[in-house]
């Protein structure tokens, strides 16, 4: 699963180079939206070189690219609170646990 993000570097008034991302998100899907309203936007592996072509400018091709992916390519399963914390990482992230 990619993620489609955003980065940029630019030069502060102090000389100082500044480097940020975002995640682009897009309205949720009839899965995700049981939990909130936005979702991730998905790139799909045939979507990869379209969307790192820094040198593409064309809505046209770029706009379907964020679209929520359909629900059935996801599955949703209760974690533990363990994934609240962003310093934990590992398996116990994505654990199911009893409801």
């Amino acid at each position: 699963m990619a993620l489609a993000g955003l980065w940029e570097h630019w030069t502060d008034i102090k000389g100082a180079t500044i480097e940020t991302c975002t995640i682009l998100t897009t309205h949720a899907n009839a899965l995700v939206e049981e939990l909130h309203t936005r979702m991730p936007v998905l790139i799909k592996p045939q979507d990869f070189d379209t969307w790192l072509d820094s040198s593409l400018q064309d809505l046209t091709t770029l706009q379907p690219l964020l679209q929520p992916v359909p629900s059935a390519a996801l599955a949703m399963h209760p974690v533990s609170r363990f994934v609240n914390k962003p310093e934990n990482e590992g398996p116990e992230c994505i654990e199911e646990v009893k409801e």
